[in-house]
């Protein structure tokens, strides 16, 4: 059966407006069919291609396949990988670049809290310096004021205690002046008496007579303890020979 054909390059086009695929020539061949004129200079009128329609109802009902694909050049395949192992690069640079500032935050962060802390720290440290220059200000104010206290009281009792001494020295002499005047002694507290049997001083007179208050005014008046009557006795030796049951035992105990 012969169709009118009008070839374009290996695709022809029947008469029924059906695409007739050529492959080659082998194919041609193997329908029956010699050299394709559709290959080479054709004339889309008068040209027509014998076909072996018995091989065409063998492949009744199977699709058309169109020719098969060439293989992408090696050129186009490394630049796929290159652009592949470029994402892949930048895609490694990304995650390093968060995970810096990551740990860079991390960091800042961490500093951060550091100098709170340290801030803290420095803020109690003053406080407790503060509270200790406080207590230590206030205990050498309580210091100060109970030593000006003790001054004062040690004063009050020294002034106090020289106007008893001087309270007492005048009564004392006030005694003793009366005393020397009504036994006649002249001259003063250590001043010899002398009589027909013998010589004393105005503090044996006072053992003598027993006068405790005389004999505790001349001793503190200055008078002299040591001192020998003209039987070579001390005020102390008379006291004691004079002792008669306890008589004399104050003024020996003045005497001591």
């Amino acid at each position: 059966q012969v169709f009118p054909v009008q070839a374009q390059g290996s695709l022809c086009i029947d008469s029924g407006n059906q695409p007739i695929y050529l492959a080659c020539q082998a194919s041609l061949d193997k329908m029956g069919q010699g050299a394709c004129k559709a290959c080479g200079t054709s004339d889309p009128v008068t040209d027509t291609v014998k076909v072996n329609t018995s091989l065409l109802h063998e492949s009744a009902g199977k699709p058309l396949q169109p020719p098969a694909e060439e293989p992408p050049p090696a050129e186009q395949l490394e630049a796929e990988a290159e652009a592949l192992r470029a994402q892949e690069h930048e895609r490694h640079r990304l995650e390093a670049e968060r995970r810096a500032h990551e740990e860079e935050e991390l960091c800042r962060r961490q500093a951060q809290e550091q100098r709170r802390v340290e801030e803290q720290s420095r803020i109690r440290e003053q406080q407790c310096l503060r509270e200790e220059a406080e207590l230590a200000e206030r205990a050498a104010e309580q210091k100060a004021a109970a030593e000006a206290v003790a001054r004062q009281v040690a004063e009050t009792r020294r002034r106090n205690e020289l106007l008893a001494h001087q309270k007492a020295h005048t009564e004392a002499q006030e005694k003793v002046d009366v005393f020397l005047m009504a036994n006649g002694f002249k001259g003063g507290i250590d001043m010899l008496r002398k009589k027909c049997f013998g010589s004393s001083f105005p503090l044996y007179a006072a053992v003598q007579e027993n006068f405790l208050g005389i004999v505790q005014a001349f001793l503190l008046l200055g008078a002299s303890k040591a001192a020998k009557n003209s039987g070579k006795k001390t005020p102390l030796e008379v006291a004691t020979k004079l002792n008669k049951k306890g008589s004399h035992e104050l003024i020996i105990a003045a005497l001591t």
